[in-house]
């Protein structure tokens, strides 16, 4: 992230894709569209894109970041899934780093990674429930992430120093994502 907020990556995270919203769960399991009424982009007068049609139905956008946000918590719960597999296979393994920085060296918490050797020693058959259940996509993207290390410590190095330039009370700047977004008209349908 840029000193002044903006973000950096290549890749901009489905959560900041989706902001203002959000999926919710019910009580009973259903899915709830949640909105951040304070994010800015939600707004009481005419700009903007609706929420609903004349007819009370959904307006085409807001069906739309519907179909999106259902599409990543399909993701979410697939990748929970294959985690679990790997997980019950006794693959999954903490994965201690450990970055240099002005104050010394400094252990990053809370890492898991797949255990290589472990995932090559499976017999065949373990190895085809795993194919199986669909967590092998999972297991090799996460052993190919591994080689990011580096950007990771680039980003975090980034970071500290993001950090100690804003000063405390300073605000996020999200205004870059103005030009993707979609401002909505919060207001009750006709």
């Amino acid at each position: 992230m840029a000193p002044d907020g903006r973000w950096f990556a290549s890749y901009v995270p489905a959560a900041l894709r989706g902001h203002p919203f959000s999926l919710g769960r019910t009580a009973d399991g259903r899915h709830l569209l949640c909105v951040d009424e304070a994010s800015g982009l939600v707004t009481d007068g005419p700009q903007g894109e609706r929420f609903f049609e004349n007819d009370n139905t959904l307006s085409t956008t807001l069906r739309q970041v519907m179909d999106f946000l259902t599409k990543v918590e399909q993701n979410r719960a697939a990748t929970a899934a294959a985690c679990d597999a790997l997980k019950a296979r006794n693959l999954i393994v903490r994965w201690p780093i450990t970055r240099k920085t002005d104050q010394g060296e400094r252990k990053v918490e809370g890492l898991f990674r797949v255990d290589e050797a472990a995932l090559n020693a499976l017999d065949d058959e373990a190895f085809l429930s795993l194919r199986h259940s669909g967590a092998l996509p999972t297991a090799y993207a996460q052993l190919l992430s591994m080689q990011q290390v580096r950007v990771l410590e680039l980003a975090m190095t980034r970071a500290q120093r993001t950090k100690q330039q804003l000063q405390l009370g300073q605000e996020l700047d999200l205004s870059w994502l103005e030009g993707d977004g979609i401002k909505f008209d919060f207001g009750n349908p006709q």
